[in-house]
């Protein structure tokens, strides 16, 4: 019982750290695509000045 107790936290555990690295890809995402917007506004705003 103890061990597949175990074995459940460190499933749980990897599933955390998983978990962790994919809101820092979507965070990363995230600031990729406000940059993108940013620099394309910025094009529009000088293009229509």
């Amino acid at each position: 019982m103890s061990g597949e107790r175990a074995v459940g936290r460190r499933v749980c555990a990897r599933y955390a750290h998983n978990l962790m690295s994919t809101r820092k890809l979507i965070l990363l995402a995230l600031a990729c695509g406000l940059a993108i917007l940013a620099a394309a506004a910025a094009q529009l705003f000088l293009a229509t000045r």
